[in-house]
């Protein structure tokens, strides 16, 4: 019953669902053990992962930040050292300019959710 609630409110809404696509996450403190109940969609079982990438940013089930912290370190270590071997070669304004765009600015993304 409550797979036809769900397709038929996704229906309603037009929303469209890649179900091979689509996982589920279960929210948990990190003693407690997760409710994972069984979800489908166009008859097909969602499966449940204990981390995802959502718009570019990694949640855990646990809400602990660690594997974006981890992605994020490297896409910020790989922008530092452009700048540190762009330092000789262009001007300040030059540099002031890739460190708001490449850095500052992926450090600000997400920072509603994360933050």
């Amino acid at each position: 019953m409550v797979t036809k609630q769900l397709d038929g409110w996704l229906n309603k809404n037009d929303l469209v669902v890649n179900a091979i696509k689509t996982v589920a996450i279960s929210f948990h403190y990190s003693q407690s053990t997760p409710l994972k109940p069984n979800i489908f969609i166009q008859n097909s079982k969602i499966g449940y992962k204990p981390e995802v990438k959502l718009l570019g940013i990694y949640i855990m089930e646990n809400l602990n930040w660690q594997s974006h912290v981890k992605f994020f370190g490297g896409t910020l270590c790989k922008t530092y050292y452009m700048i540190r071997a762009l330092k000789q070669t262009v001007s300040n304004h030059t540099l002031w300019n890739i460190y708001f765009a490449h850095f500052q600015s992926k450090m600000r993304y997400g920072i509603v959710l994360w933050g």
